[in-house]
């Protein structure tokens, strides 16, 4: 066939040009740092960073404004009347409310899923081609989640612990089928605490405040799909992500992963939120994630299983830290008693030959 030409006028100024060069110039890393991270990190408008959808200009102001608040909470002004922050009171309750809404959506998802399906497959004209897109976007994923095992949690275990990790981690296989049935890390923590306290190696104390924290902030697997999937999509829009969307991508979907809570299908959202951060789409869903939906029940599971090793981890590592240190202050303890001992004993073997 024969080849197209097509012209584009950026009358928006919408994309970012180097300064460095005139005409269809390449950005520099330093430039795409600039433009696709810092800038977005700290927007020059912040009330403008909620209505363009930016992910991590949000982050940053609620982080400033939630340390403030809590500051201003504990060293209250001595000129004010009020006793309690009434800002804190109206973000809980604005909270709740949002709670609510979600559960309204979550109600309503499965008919809005299957259209948004029916819809992108209605659109295809190569079913195929699709398909194997997706089952690359799967591949992708299931590497990261196995080069995540394989190089950091084994590492950190061999490298904390000194012994063979695939022993623990054959002791914890009934919390990882929890994990992948209910694709959820908050169902796995009983079975994670029994199969755990079975081990051996883990106080039950340091286990019970471990593995529940873990479950809400320790989000490994759902880091990984967010960027994958978002990479994906960008690809399927026609962008090809430079090296400060994937920094920008990395540093929404840890901050993001943070806060995902440990439900089915939690990271979706964040994956849009990284996307928006990313690529700058203010309105609607990107295409291709029609298809996401449609995978998310298979990679969901995977990733939750991977999310329940990295909280099985640091538990293993965390337990062993306070088992050496309760050994070392028992040993130094009983030092402490053996010297008071000799020197009690001396002085009474100098007692005795006082009086000899």
């Amino acid at each position: 066939g024969q080849a197209s030409t097509f012209r584009v006028d950026d009358i928006n100024g919408y994309f970012a040009v180097s300064t460095k060069a005139t005409g269809p110039a390449k950005l520099s890393i330093s430039e795409s740092l600039r433009d696709g991270l810092f800038y977005q990190l700290v927007p020059n408008n912040f009330v403008g960073a909620f209505a363009d959808a930016n992910f991590l200009g949000v982050i940053v102001l609620s982080t400033a404004v939630a340390v403030a608040l809590v500051k201003l909470e504990k060293n209250m002004p001595d000129e004010v009347m009020w006793t309690r922050i009434l800002t804190i009171q109206i973000i809980e309750e604005l909270v709740h409310v949002f709670m609510m809404i979600i559960d309204w959506i979550i109600f309503v998802t499965p008919f809005a899923v299957t259209s948004l399906i029916a819809g992108a497959i209605g659109e295809q004209k190569d079913l195929a081609e699709v398909f194997t897109q997706l089952a690359w976007l799967v591949a992708a994923t299931v590497v990261g989640l196995v080069a995540q095992f394989l190089i950091v949690y084994c590492g950190l275990y061999l490298g904390f612990i000194r012994s063979n990790p695939f022993k623990y981690y054959a002791q914890l296989i009934p919390a990882y089928a929890t994990a992948f049935g209910g694709a959820s890390s908050a169902a796995a923590i009983p079975q994670s605490l029994a199969c755990i306290k079975k081990t051996g190696q883990v106080p039950d104390g340091v286990a019970s405040f471990v593995i529940p924290l873990g479950a809400t902030i320790n989000m490994d697997g759902s880091c990984i799909y967010i960027v994958c999937g978002a990479a994906w999509m960008a690809y399927q829009n026609g962008i090809v992500p430079t090296a400060g969307d994937y920094v920008s991508l990395v540093f929404s979907a840890t901050f993001g992963s943070i806060a995902a809570a440990p439900v089915p299908s939690a990271s979706l959202v964040l994956m849009l939120s990284a996307y928006s951060a990313a690529f700058g789409l203010t309105e609607g869903t990107p295409e291709g994630f029609a298809y996401i939906l449609a995978i998310d029940w298979l990679v969901d599971r995977l990733r939750t299983v991977f999310n329940v090793t990295g909280d099985h981890t640091i538990t293993a590592i965390v337990g062993n830290m306070v088992v050496k240190k309760e050994a070392n202050r028992a040993k130094s303890l009983k030092d402490e008693d053996l010297a008071t001992d000799l020197e009690l004993q001396g002085d009474a073997d100098g007692a005795d030959e006082s009086i000899a």
